[in-house]
């Protein structure tokens, strides 16, 4: 196994754009959004790689798996089993009866408490 200064993904332009913003201070925590038309994306890394967020995605993975980046879960994102799509429409029905149909209600002791100060 090539170790981390062996690494063939230095040798890439975006890689080595997102490591010196690292070292500068400019990106200290790539932090993930969450976009209905394009997923999960890492806006400031883009910027800084210059790359697009498929390839910034990719990069990241690489990165991790070459040990130059940890990685930890911050959200979870709902996707289809069958095809991997994020853009879900989600249903909401009862489980009693299997209607559609349902509304927004409220119960008086559904509500937090807090004494009167």
């Amino acid at each position: 196994m090539a170790g981390k200064a062996e690494a063939p993904i230095l040798r890439r332009s975006e890689a080595q754009k997102i490591l010196r913003a690292m070292i500068e201070g400019r990106l200290a925590v790539a932090e993930p959004t969450v976009d209905f038309e394009g997923g999960v994306r890492y806006i400031k890394v883009e910027e800084l790689a210059e790359a697009s967020s498929s390839t910034v995605n990719t990069l990241l993975d690489e990165m991790e798996s070459a040990g130059f980046l940890l990685s930890e879960a911050v959200a979870s994102l709902a996707v289809c089993p069958k095809c991997g799509s994020h853009k879900l429409i989600l249903q909401l029905s009862c489980p009693a009866c299997g209607s559609a149909k349902v509304e927004k209600a409220f119960h008086d002791r559904a509500h937090e408490l807090r004494p009167r100060g």
